[in-house]
């Protein structure tokens, strides 16, 4: 599903509090539409991975505002060669500090 990026940003920024947990996923295209401003938000919820999601690969991400930059539960799963990126996973259990 295709969401506007400044719907994105304003949910990232005036509609969430600091315990809130974000599950985000793509699968397809998601890079086309992410601006440095969703990039860097991303990063305040932990996420490491953000800035490597290239063209049609696959990322998947659990993180907290206020979370380290490298402390979300995310997997990238890059296209190579192929026309999508293989389904990037995570799984199991977590516990996050708020």
């Amino acid at each position: 599903m295709f969401i506007l990026e400044s719907f994105f940003l304003r949910v990232l920024k005036l509609k969430l509090s600091d315990s809130d947990i974000i599950i985000m996923a793509s699968f397809d295209e998601m890079t086309s539409g992410l601006k440095e401003a969703s990039v860097s938000l991303l990063e305040q919820y932990g996420s490491q991975l953000i800035k490597k999601v290239k063209y049609r690969d696959s990322f998947v991400m659990i993180g907290q505002k206020g979370l380290a930059r490298g402390k979300a539960i995310e997997s990238h799963s890059r296209k190579g060669n192929r026309d999508y990126g293989a389904a990037a996973e995570i799984s199991g259990c977590t516990k996050f500090p708020r």
